[in-house]
């Protein structure tokens, strides 16, 4: 069976405002990450953002300061704890890693795609105490990347779409209200 665009594969409900989901439930979010400055090689993540093509990521021109930019994209994840995410989020796992995984009762690992280009919105410009406009930004992924089940592009609206139509945020930061930096 063909992937579809905004299509999720998972069947169990979505926890919206709680603290998970099931691999699959959106498989088109994106983890930014960034080398950090004190490890060596360690990476952090900082923003999401949203897979739209087998190259590019949408996500927010306030996530693309200058020298501060993604070094890869992580695809496939929603757990950000574990290296092979459990499918089974209500009664979890017996076992975890590759045994987990290679059982069947884990996600495949997800992947780590290098960033090629960033493009910023021409007339975004960050402010401070202030909401700023055109905060938009497009990142061209280094290689194609592979659709799986944990895997997809979410759909462009076409300018003849029902924009009245329910949206939906996701990400891996805070699951109550306030800001914790």
């Amino acid at each position: 069976t063909a992937l579809q665009c905004g299509q999720a594969q998972s069947a169990q409900l979505r926890c919206v405002g709680c603290n998970s989901t099931s691999p699959g439930d959106w498989p088109w979010m994106a983890r930014l990450l960034y080398k950090e400055n004190i490890g060596q090689g360690s990476l952090v993540t900082s923003c999401g953002g949203v897979l739209v093509s087998s190259r590019h990521v949408i996500t927010a021109g306030h996530c693309l300061v200058a020298g501060q930019e993604p070094d890869r994209v992580a695809l496939g994840d929603s757990n950000i704890s574990t290296e092979f995410d459990c499918l089974d989020t209500e009664n979890g796992c017996r076992m975890a890693g590759r045994q987990c995984f290679e059982s069947g009762l884990c996600a495949p690992r997800h992947v780590e795609v290098p960033v090629r280009a960033v493009v910023k919105h021409p007339e975004y410009e960050p402010c401070e105490d202030c909401v700023p406009f055109y905060d938009i930004a497009v990142i061209v992924l280094d290689d194609l990347v592979r659709f799986s089940s944990f895997i997809q592009p979410a759909c462009l609206l076409s300018p003849h779409s029902d924009k009245a139509a329910p949206l939906v945020m996701t990400g891996w930061g805070n699951i109550q209200g306030g800001f914790s930096g």
